[in-house]
């Protein structure tokens, strides 16, 4: 057979008895099915997935709610480094040479520091600090007072019929 002939479809008769409402449709193959799709208000198997993956993001970051909020304050108020840097005596020419800055991260050398409780002679401190990120500061107040309203401005004049 060099060319196959295509088949037709065979007609399926169907019982109006045993379809009932059903019954009203063309045929089995494609066109409107009262019965068919998705039963109203079920959900989509993606959004399902989504909700559930939402869900988990939400408890998340409720667990670590309490040091979120603490980090975004400190970066809304601004942060504070305290650097120190080593004198070392060189024997050669007498004289102290200074090491790199190193960030103190030793809670109690921070502690006598701040109450002057340290050897001032081979070392010495100093605090930077970074200026406050306005965007937390923002999101923080948007939180808890309700994001403020904001005007939009234009240069030309918009003019609006309503018909009733």
């Amino acid at each position: 057979m060099a060319e196959q002939e295509k088949k037709a479809t065979p007609h399926i008769p169907y019982n109006k008895e045993l379809l009932g409402d059903r019954a009203n449709f063309k045929g089995f193959r494609g066109g409107y099915r009262p019965t068919g799709g998705r039963k109203k208000g079920s959900k989509d198997k993606r959004t399902i997935d989504k909700e559930t993956a939402e869900a988990e993001m939400k408890m998340r970051i409720l667990k670590s709610l309490r040091s979120l909020v603490n980090s975004q304050m400190s970066l809304a108020k601004g942060v504070q480094y305290l650097y120190r840097i080593d004198k070392k005596f060189n024997e050669k020419t007498g004289n102290y040479t200074d090491s790199k800055a190193v960030l103190v991260s030793n809670s109690e050398e921070i502690e006598a520091y701040l109450t002057r409780d340290y050897n001032q002679k081979d070392k010495y401190y100093f605090i930077t600090s970074e200026k406050p990120d306005n965007s937390a500061l923002n999101s923080l107040l948007d939180r808890v007072f309700g994001k403020a309203t904001q005007a939009i401005e234009s240069k030309e004049a918009i003019t609006l019929k309503i018909d009733c």
